[in-house]
């Protein structure tokens, strides 16, 4: 029985039309898409699958634009590389006046490196990016050559950073692949991956009282499901910039979009890529891995043939095992929930026959 079954299969495939079948080995990054990409207010944007190493879907990466506050990714790398958590900082006379977005620290008190990354990356805060950016490299100045230092080490080439909070700056510049890179830099280090995740912050309260601290910046720590921060970021120049991760069903996926237009719509650019990560894109799963001198195989084997014979599939060569199987329809292929039924029911028999021998 079971060689009659193998039989079959097998006449089946040499059966099926010569052009239709090509045999292809799988892509070094295996994946396909089976939608086209969301439509984006950003225009520079990239999605990228962290466990395959695939860049799903990308837009104008390469391009160098302002990172806004995100800017702050790197500011916190370059912090971690230098300094403990555990450190004092003796706040400036100039830290506090950085602008715009404040924690509201005070000159001469003295605060923890942990405390200030906090309200830098979860408070964007510009006056704890300048604190810390004075305590690591004596300056800003010196602090941003420590930044451009990191970013060539990592391997980012459409980088320059002139601040460590952001603000629109010329010769201050990234772009969404470079984004990408430090983003995965901060995510491989457990003690800032732990305070981009946070909803908000409690923070010193000021000598004379004033309470600080707050909520975080990043809205879809709350809304978006598995997500693990990373940074918001908006001024004139640059728009609203986000870099974001999210991790599901241990796929983590990465999404940074830049120049992002309308009411949030960072963030409703970032959930509609996280969600085509998630959703559309698809990579190869392996069928079995199994003794390739055993029973199986050969079952295995014979699965893979009658895909081949039936349907007119793009598969990977089933030998040897694990076998990943890579599927293409064509115009010549039949139903494919056909193809699928007879294969199971062929299979089933295969399986059957096989148990019965104590196999």
């Amino acid at each position: 029985m079971r060689r009659l079954v193998l039989g079959l299969l097998l006449a089946l495939t040499v059966a099926a039309p010569a052009s239709a079948i090509r045999w292809d080995p799988l892509p070094p990054r295996p994946g396909w898409i089976l939608a086209p990409p969301p439509d984006l207010s950003a225009p520079a944007y990239i999605l990228f699958d962290d466990q395959s190493d695939w860049v799903v879907v990308a837009r104008n990466e390469d391009a160098q634009r302002a990172p806004a506050s995100t800017t702050k990714i790197m500011t916190a790398l370059v912090v971690a590389d230098f300094a403990a958590f555990d450190e004092m900082v003796t706040i400036s006379v100039t830290a506090p006046e950085a602008g715009e977005s404040e924690i509201g620290i005070v000159s001469g008190e003295v605060i923890t490196v942990a405390d200030l990354l906090k309200a830098l990356l979860v408070r964007s805060a510009n006056d704890a990016a300048v604190a810390l950016a004075e305590h690591v490299g004596g300056s800003v100045e010196g602090f941003s050559s420590l930044m451009n230092e990191k970013a060539a080490a990592l391997g980012m080439t459409n980088s320059h950073f002139v601040n460590p909070h952001g603000l629109d700056e010329e010769g201050h510049y990234t772009s969404a692949a470079d984004e990408l890179i430090m983003s995965r830099a901060l995510l491989d280090n457990p003690e800032l991956a732990s305070i981009v995740v946070l909803n908000g912050i409690d923070f010193p309260v000021a000598a004379d009282g004033t309470q600080r601290g707050g909520p975080a910046t990043n809205q879809l720590l709350e809304d978006y499901q598995g997500l693990l921060g990373i940074k918001t970021g908006y001024t004139l120049d640059a728009s609203l910039v986000f870099a974001a991760a999210a991790e599901r069903e241990g796929r983590r996926l990465f999404a940074v979009v830049m120049g992002s237009e309308g009411a949030s719509g960072h963030f409703v650019d970032a959930e509609e890529l996280l969600d085509f990560g998630f959703e559309k894109a698809r990579i190869p799963t392996t069928v079995s891995t199994i003794d390739p001198n055993g029973p199986l195989a050969q079952a295995a084997r014979g699965e893979a043939l009658a895909w081949l014979g039936l349907s007119d599939l793009l598969v990977a060569p089933p030998i040897p095992p694990p076998i990943e199987v890579r599927v293409t329809r064509t115009p010549e292929s039949p139903d494919w929930r056909q193809a699928l039924g007879w294969v199971d029911r062929f299979w089933g028999a295969l399986r059957a026959e096989m148990f019965a021998d104590g196999a």
